[in-house]
């Protein structure tokens, strides 16, 4: 089988004159291709009017700043429609690429996107079992940010009794661990696509189907699987 990518025309499907919420539907291959270009058509009508109105929202800001007048709403939402922009233009460029939009699943992270040089420590204190200290991707613009482990590497201090003689320790994330690409899903190929797609930098989150409940256990409960201190890799 070819894993040759294969494009539809950019004239291949019309879609509205607005940049209102739109509908396409299909049942071949053939018309999947076609509405995949519909929708990066209309997805570079939604960026336009995004951008128009953000230049509004941020010229009224910068106007509201420059006489003193209250500017907080204003800034907020000028900053949300910015975010709205890079948003489509992430969806643009994933469509571009060749891959298509599905519904919301459950599924097991393995892989986040961010500018962090080291993950956020959440620290925890007095816990009698390990904490979750799973990180969350940061909403970058494409092309920005590198994918890390979304499990990082967690310190634990020494034990000590809580005000009801229970044994607790302090947990602290401390640094990204290695990626851990799931086993269940460790064919080549899938391998190979999946880092063609970090490649883009494109992809705030990557996860695998169904959801493995093995990779993030009941926090309630001690993970054996994880030693009392774990000296951080060289990176």
């Amino acid at each position: 089988m070819s894993d040759e990518m294969i494009k539809a025309p950019s004239n291949a499907m019309t879609v509205p004159s607005t940049e209102i919420d739109a509908e396409f539907s299909a049942q071949t291959p053939a018309e999947m291709l076609r509405c995949q270009s519909a929708v990066i058509l209309w997805c570079e009508r939604k960026i336009a009017a995004m951008e128009r109105d953000y230049a509004e929202l941020h010229g009224a800001y910068q106007h509201a700043v420059k006489h003193k007048w209250k500017s907080g709403v204003l800034k907020r939402h000028s900053e949300i429609t910015a975010k709205r922009v890079d948003f489509y233009k992430k969806i643009k460029a994933a469509l571009e690429a060749g891959y298509y939009i599905v519904p919301n699943f459950p599924v097991t992270l393995f892989a986040i996107r961010t500018d962090r040089k080291k993950p956020v420590a959440l620290y925890k204190f007095g816990m009698s079992y390990v904490p979750n200290l799973t990180q969350d991707a940061k909403v970058l613009p494409v092309g920005e940010g590198s994918y890390e482990n979304p499990v990082p590497i967690t310190m634990q201090g020494g034990a000590y009794k809580d005000e009801h003689g229970h044994d607790v320790r302090n947990y602290h994330a401390s640094a990204w661990d290695n990626l851990e690409f799931p086993a269940n899903m460790a064919k080549l190929h899938i391998m190979e696509a999946t880092t063609q797609a970090m490649q883009l930098k494109v992809f705030d989150e990557l996860g695998m189907l169904p959801a493995d409940r093995q990779r993030h256990p009941d926090p309630r409960r001690p993970d054996p699987r994880r030693p009392s201190h774990r000296r951080p890799g060289h990176r």
